[in-house]
């Protein structure tokens, strides 16, 4: 064995010098320290993961009593805007309750032999035009009756299987059938003129919450889609705002998401935004050249406004001493008393007349069944549709029902007016079997 190797065998520690033996038990205290402060750290370590956890824990109960705090507040304040929309209409009616009887149109005589010869009383059914229209419930713009600019009497309308079909009414005639439209459900599908094109255009909304412009001389594919128009639900009833004051054209559309929104032609939300507070049941715009005002017609589930398309202000509020969902609205412009009215039905089977302007109480109709849509005959007669199957016609002087037309098989949802060549005046209703028919003089 060399010297070296001798050197490196080790000593028994009774031989060790007492200086070696003190460097080894330093050597062996500082790795059990060292050793200690690792085990402190993983101790701190957890400790602070335990905390963390805590702290999310807390967190996450306060979180949820916040929310269960918050919804309760707000369950409060709905309640509280609730009855706060009660105690106003009560102090309207209080106070507006002389100047609405002053305003208010007496009942005209019942003139029965007037009436026994009138256009109206000869109405009868004439055929069914198609057996494959749409049959959801609830929505009456679910078809558009129109003569085109071309000169074309059309008939718009979804099928269940959700194609869009263009119906030329003179010619009993198919024009185009466009498949798949939407993904979902279509409920509604109306007809405006876009007075800067010259074009008729067809706007449609559906269930899978996209809305769709079409031209429907160009129909195959649509000009316009906005995906996802609102984050809640679908429109019932879009419009397509277009005229002379405006240098572009708009979309204005509101759904259950409790807002109406605005979009630019390109399909672009712009900052404008109404803040309802309830489901919006039906959108319509009307601009007044004598005063070079755009408004927005809105009726709710439980309400009925006009607001100011510029700022979005709310124009004028008509107040109903029983708060219900309005199916549809028309204005109707009275020649002989030189005002604007608007003419609205609701779900709880009433038809109301409003002076536009002061949002006075004119005429109140009760109905035999709850209406869901409604259209003018010659300014003096009221076409309805509703959930008893039939089609009636209400004089608007006397209030009285004086024509039904029957052979709808279950409710009708909407009903409108056009004429024909062939039949003259007539109307086209729609029910929920998914048939229209045609009834004429």
């Amino acid at each position: 064995m060399s010297e070296n190797q001798k050197e490196e065998v080790k000593k028994p520690d009774e031989e060790k010098t007492k200086e070696e033996l003190i460097a080894e038990v330093k050597n062996l205290r500082a790795e059990i320290d060292k050793l200690n402060e690792e085990i402190e750290m993983v101790r701190a370590d957890n400790q602070m993961k335990d905390m963390r956890i805590s702290f999310f824990e807390q967190t996450a109960k306060l979180e949820n009593n916040r929310i269960q705090e918050y919804r309760k507040t707000m369950g409060q304040l709905r309640q509280e805007i609730e009855d706060l929309k009660k105690m106003k209409a009560e102090e309207y009616f209080a106070k507006n309750e002389n100047a609405a009887k002053e305003e208010e149109e007496e009942d005209e005589p019942y003139n029965e032999e007037e009436i026994k010869n009138s256009e109206v009383m000869k109405l009868k059914f004439a055929k069914d035009i198609v057996q494959n229209g749409p049959n959801y419930s609830g929505a009456s713009q679910m078809f558009s009756v129109f003569k085109s600019i071309q000169g074309k009497v059309i008939l718009a309308y979804p099928t269940k299987e959700r194609s869009l079909e263009i119906y030329d009414l003179e010619k009993d005639f198919l024009i185009k059938s466009i498949k798949e439209a939407h993904s979902s459900e279509i409920y509604c599908c109306r007809h405006f003129v876009d007075i800067k094109s010259n074009k008729d255009l067809l706007i449609t909304s559906s269930f899978d919450k996209s809305l769709k412009i079409w031209d429907i001389e160009n129909s195959d594919t649509p000009i316009l889609t906005i995906e996802n128009a609102h984050s809640n639900g679908f429109s019932f009833s879009p419009c397509i705002l277009s005229n002379e004051k405006l240098s572009e054209n708009f979309i204005i559309s509101g759904a259950d998401d409790e807002s109406i929104k605005i979009f630019d032609f390109k399909g672009k939300f712009l900052d404008k935004q109404i803040k309802v507070g309830d489901y919006v049941n039906y959108l319509d715009a009307y601009y007044e050249i004598a005063k070079g005002k755009i408004y927005i017609i809105n009726g709710t589930s439980r309400g009925l406004k006009v607001h100011d398309f510029d700022d979005c202000s709310v124009y004028q509020t008509y107040y109903e001493k029983e708060p219900s969902p309005h199916a549809y609205i028309i204005l109707h412009k009275n020649e002989s008393k030189n005002r604007m009215e608007l003419i609205d039905a609701d779900m709880k089977g009433f038809i109301r007349i409003w002076n536009f302007h002061t949002a006075k109480l004119l005429k109140t109709i009760k109905m035999e069944t709850i209406v869901n849509g409604i259209c003018l005959w010659d300014n003096r007669y009221l076409a309805t549709s509703g959930r008893d199957a039939n089609i009636k016609l209400v004089d608007l002087k006397s209030k009285k029902i004086i024509n039904k037309l029957s052979g709808h098989e279950k409710e009708t949802l909407s009903v409108k007016k056009i004429n024909l060549s062939k039949y003259g005046d007539c109307l086209v209703s729609l029910d929920r079997n998914g048939i229209i028919k045609l009834w004429s003089l």
